[in-house]
């Protein structure tokens, strides 16, 4: 039951208890647009943005009838397709979908609070996830996440008015949800798992009570719909891509203590950075410590003594923060699939338990919590501000438009040293020189492949200026033999770094690219990397 009600007689005094929060929620989801939308264009598309942008482009049939994008359902690109079309093509355009669906998510979250908890935590959950700093970041990023968390959370709001009212519509309709929302990302098979552990965790009832039957056949044939609204898409998308013996290829990692540690100082902005003193490396990790073990700890205290029902909202916050961590760490430490990002429709079930927490504390330890959650919301703004930085394509394709005009440069080449990464790069190059993708050449190089690379660089060296485009997401370029071996056919190069993007120029419109002249030594150092 929620922890808040109010009397039935329609008094002003009640009249304006039930105003208050609605205007509360109201300018909670306005702030949280306005936040969403500001700067939304400040930084270039990066490589998956890009991408979601090309498959976008591509024939509604040819999306839904192959498996266009391996890893990834096409609804997401049907939707943005459909977006696109609305509201044109610009950063700011191809990001307001996910700006708009976050805000959503912020009334979404308050009724499933109020269903669980009452008005106030309600409203505290809906506070908190505005000012998320880890969901304002992804509110403003062209993918999927945003658009599966907001239909997850939709889906787990009809689940507790199912659990409470046992109403069919509400059953088939987060049922419903939870199959689409597996149409835009695969993280939203956390969801329906999580489901199915709460109803297995919270829903024992009495022999002699009457509705038991019902609830559990009821549940069943939600059950039944939703693998059968799911089965297409397992079939067609997520079968040749994960269970396949030559499908997906796995790039992330393993799940890793290390992996988790990161996970929660990116859940907060990343408010610690791997150059920061040790003695806020620690101090961050005291308060990350404080903000996610206590409130598990009450969490887990506190369900122990809720009695069986068909609704034990401590119980169901623990679920849905936990079971898809379990779900999803358990198949990361089997294949190497870990990225936190996937985690993320688990959001709105940590914010409800911390929402919660906070209101049943009282004097000082409410006061640590709240505390070291304020401490870490502005440290993560602020340091999301400056150093949560998407890949600068934007001004990579500037500085070889640039270097072109100045040197009067008509048949020059730009070299990338991956075909995918010609997506962001050509999103904003408007020059006319040709692009092509390094071919993807077997690491460690064979002698073959090394007599190919050389073959490479003999054709393209010819132009009078040849640019070199390396990204961080990507190198087809092992060992940089390639920029290597330009260098030393031009006999000079110039090298220029952006933010996750280096840029090397031979030929004539070398100095006009600016940067630092190109050595051995230089070449062979660092890999630009994201900060």
């Amino acid at each position: 039951m929620p922890m808040d009600t109010a009397p039935d007689t329609p008094t002003p005094a009640r009249n304006a208890r039930l105003i208050t929060p609605w205007l509360a929620l109201l300018l909670l989801t306005v702030l949280a647009l306005a936040l969403r939308f500001w700067r939304i264009a400040g930084q270039s598309l990066w490589l998956d943005e890009a991408a979601s942008r090309a498959f976008s482009l591509l024939p509604p049939g040819e999306l839904l009838r192959r498996n266009a994008d391996p890893g990834n359902p096409p609804l997401y690109y049907l939707m943005l397709a459909a977006w696109r079309a609305g509201f044109g093509d610009s950063e700011a355009a191809l990001r307001g979908l996910s700006a708009v669906l976050g805000a959503l998510t912020v009334p979404v979250l308050y009724a499933l609070g109020r269903e669980l908890f009452g008005r106030r935590v309600a409203l505290l959950a809906a506070g908190l996830l505005a000012l998320s700093p880890i969901h304002l970041y992804y509110s403003q990023e062209a993918r999927q996440y945003v658009p599966v968390l907001w239909l997850g959370a939709l889906a787990a709001w009809l689940f507790t008015r199912a659990l409470r009212a046992n109403r069919w519509g509400d059953w088939l309709g987060s049922a419903s949800l939870m199959a689409v929302a597996c149409y835009v990302h695969y993280s939203a098979l956390l969801i329906p798992a999580f489901a199915a552990a709460y109803l297995l965790l919270a829903c024992r009832r009495r022999a002699d009570d009457p509705s038991a039957g019902v609830v559990g056949t009821r549940a069943l044939a939600a059950g039944a719909v939703l693998l059968l609204l799911a089965l297409p898409g397992i079939w067609l998308y997520l079968a040749p891509t994960f269970l396949a013996a030559d499908g997906y290829q796995y790039w992330q990692g393993y799940l890793t203590p290390a992996g988790l540690a990161k996970m929660l100082n990116k859940l907060f902005g990343r408010p610690v950075a791997a150059e920061s003193p040790r003695i806020v490396k620690a101090g961050v990790g005291l308060l990350l410590g404080v903000v996610t073990a206590y409130p598990l700890y009450l969490g887990a205290r506190a369900a122990r003594q809720e009695a069986p029902g068909a609704l034990r909202p401590i119980l169901f916050a623990l679920a849905y923060l936990l079971v898809p961590l379990l779900c999803y760490g358990a198949f990361a430490r089997l294949r190497p699939a870990w990225q936190d990002r996937y985690l993320f429709v688990a959001l709105p079930g940590y914010l409800l338990l911390v929402a919660w927490a906070l209101l049943e504390l009282r004097g000082g330890r409410r006061l640590v919590l709240a505390g070291s959650l304020a401490l870490l919301y502005a440290g993560g703004m602020a340091s999301s501000l400056a150093g949560w930085q998407k890949d600068d394509w934007r001004g990579v394709a500037r500085a070889v438009e640039q270097a072109t005009a100045v040197a009067g440069e008509t048949q020059g080449e730009v070299l990338i040293t991956r075909p995918y990464l010609q997506l962001p790069f050509d999103y904003y190059y408007r020059g006319k020189l040709p692009r092509t993708g390094l071919p993807d050449w077997r690491r460690p190089l064979g002698d073959e492949d090394a007599a190919a690379v050389t073959a490479f660089c003999q054709r393209h060296a010819g132009h009078s200026s040849v640019f070199v485009v390396e990204g961080m997401s990507g190198s087809g370029d092992p060992g940089a033999l390639v920029a290597e071996r330009l260098l030393a056919q031009h006999g000079e190069g110039w090298m220029r770094h952006f933010t996750g993007v280096r840029v090397f120029a031979f030929g004539r419109a070398g100095p006009a690219l600016g940067g630092e002249p190109l050595t051995l030594e230089r070449l062979h150092g660092r890999r630009p990397e994201r900060p």
